[in-house]
């Protein structure tokens, strides 16, 4: 839909400028027209005062990035100065003062009909209390929305409350040549308040999509951190976390943290354990059985910060001079090495064991986005 507006107000310029200007001025060869050079067609045609309004909307004229106005230029240069490493509150609280000066200028204002001057002070102040006030969250639609302040060319409106087709309506009959004048010059003023106001929430709307944006790809670096290098899961132990994250996190939307621990079930592995008995059966591979267990650890930005575990196991080895079941404790340390003690009969024994089954266990897509988004 706006491609297609921008589209019809394109054509709407080129008829503009041909009716008024030379066809040098809008040939590939020369510069863009200027805004003041569209602005002052309005004299010669004042029946096309609506598109030439629009027109100089979608130039960027009329409070946009063209316009040579005082106050924009001055709000432009008061958010960009605010530091892009500032935290949320004191980006909130310049954007909260720029507001106020848009309203001090705006209650100034003599070229805007008292009643819409009101429903553009009314906004401005709502969207001032929504950004002053730290407790609110700023979700919902309100004036503090920058696309509320939107004009659309196409109607002639804002969402916020202002409306160019009465104010221009004189334009298109003869002989009103001075009311029209009039309600072209306030049509002007109503775009540049509600556009300059637009730019300045979008300021903040960026610094926050940024913060977002940082935000998931941290919690998406974190979920490869818990699925490619946290403890290897089998598919039990795979829907026995998922089941608990979801229930911790029942209601919850969207993407959140990964867990900062894993549940260990009936985990099979290898190790290689001595115990202390006659020569030539000391050194034994083992299968190792993690009954149950626990790995923990914490989330420092993106990176799994000292992960430590422990799991109470059986073992299993041929051996003659010692049981060949046995069973142990055994200390997981950075999710690959393990070190534990074990016991076959009479005999203490020590195992190390590494994760091998990292190198063959990967969660498929639709696992992964079934644990991330507590699909049950």
């Amino acid at each position: 839909m706006r491609i297609m507006q921008r589209t019809i107000t394109s054509v709407f310029l080129v008829i503009v400028l041909s009716g008024v200007c030379p066809l040098h001025a809008v040939s590939a060869d020369s510069k863009e027209v200027s805004c003041a050079t569209l602005d002052a067609s309005v004299d010669a045609k004042p029946a096309n005062a609506r598109n030439i309004l629009d027109a100089l909307y979608e130039m960027g004229c009329l409070g946009g990035q063209e316009d040579g106005w005082d106050l924009a230029r001055q709000v432009k240069d008061a958010l960009e100065g605010v530091p892009k490493e500032a935290d949320l509150e004191t980006s909130r609280a310049k954007l909260a003062d720029e507001l106020r000066v848009i309203r001090a200028n705006l209650q100034k204002e003599n070229s805007i009909q008292a009643d819409v001057n009101q429903k553009l002070t009314a906004a401005l102040g709502q969207a001032i209390e929504n950004f002053k006030d730290k407790s609110n969250d700023l979700t919902g639609i309100g004036p503090h929305k920058p696309r509320l302040w939107v004009y659309h060319p196409a109607e002639g409106k804002a969402d916020v409350g202002i409306d160019v087709t009465p104010e221009l309506a004189a334009c298109k009959e003869t002989g009103k040549a001075t009311e029209c004048a009039q309600g072209y010059q306030r049509s002007k003023q109503f775009v540049r308040y509600v556009t300059v106001t637009k730019r300045a929430l979008d300021y903040f709307s960026m610094r926050d999509v940024n913060a977002l944006a940082i935000h998931v790809n941290m919690l998406e670096k974190r979920w490869e951190h818990y699925f490619n290098d946290a403890r290897s899961q089998f598919f039990w132990e795979l829907g026995l976390n998922g089941w608990l994250y979801g229930a911790t996190n029942k209601g919850k939307e969207g993407l959140l943290s990964p867990p900062d621990y894993q549940v260990i079930v009936l985990h099979p592995g290898v190790g290689l354990e001595y115990v202390d008995t006659k020569p030539g059966d000391r050194f034994r591979e083992a299968i190792v059985l993690e009954g149950i267990g626990f790995n923990k650890w914490t989330w420092s930005d993106s990176k799994m910060k000292l992960p430590l575990g422990m799991s109470f196991i059986g073992v299993y080895g041929d051996r003659s001079s010692v049981p060949q079941f046995g069973y142990g404790v055994l200390l997981h340390y950075n999710n690959n090495l393990s070190l534990g003690v074990t016991r076959r009969g009479s005999e203490t024994g020590a195992i190390l064991s590494l994760d091998l089954a990292k190198l063959f266990l990967k969660q498929g897509a639709d696992k992964q986005y079934e644990f991330k988004y507590r699909i049950q």
